[in-house]
C-alpha cells in the first residue's frame, strides 16, 4: 500500500477511467459524482472514513463514477506504483493486457500485445503517466532484464 495526499478538488479517480487503485480513506470528504446530461451530480459523500476503486478492479470494467477530495485528506492505496522500467538484456518476454468483458469470453482473459527481446524494453508507460501498470509482462524461456 501507498499513501496518497490529496488537496480539495483534486480528481482521485474519474468515470469512464480504467481501474488501477482501490483506495481506503485515511481522512478527509471525497464527493461521489456520476455524469448525468453531461454535468457531474453528487450523489454521496465519503466522510473521514471507507473506501473505494473497487468495482472497476474487480469486474474489469470502467470507473462506474468520479471521487473529488472537498478538503486536505489522505488516502491508502493498493495497487502497484511504478518506480522504475525494465531493459531485456537477453531472451526475450512477452505482454498480455485483460480483454474487456464480451458476451460469450470468459472474464479476464489475456491477450498477447507484443514481445519485446534484447536492447528492448518496457514498463516506462507507468513512468510517464505516474498510473500503475497497465499489463503483464511474463519471460519467453530463460530471460535476463535489467
Amino acid at each position: 500500500m501507498f499513501e496518497v495526499l490529496v488537496k480539495p478538488q483534486e480528481h482521485i479517480i474519474d468515470q469512464g477511467d480504467d481501474g488501477d487503485n482501490f483506495y481506503v480513506i485515511d481522512r478527509g470528504v471525497y464527493d461521489i459524482l456520476v455524469e448525468k446530461d453531461g454535468a457531474g451530480v453528487c450523489v454521496g459523500k465519503y466522510n473521514n472514513k471507507g473506501s473505494f476503486g473497487e468495482l472497476a478492479l474487480m469486474y474489469n470494467t470502467p470507473r462506474a463514477a468520479t471521487i473529488v477530495a472537498t478538503e486536505e485528506g489522505a488516502l491508502w492505496g493498493l495497487g502497484e506504483k511504478a518506480d522504475c522500467f525494465y531493459i531485456v538484456e537477453s531472451g526475450e518476454v512477452k505482454i498480455m493486457i485483460k480483454t474487456k468483458t464480451k458476451a460469450g469470453q470468459q472474464d479476464n482473459m489475456e491477450v498477447e500485445v507484443a514481445r519485446c527481446s534484447r536492447g528492448q524494453y518496457f514498463g516506462e508507460l507507468a513512468l510517464v503517466t505516474n498510473k500503475p501498470r497497465a499489463a503483464s509482462v511474463y519471460a519467453v524461456g530463460d530471460t535476463k532484464c535489467l
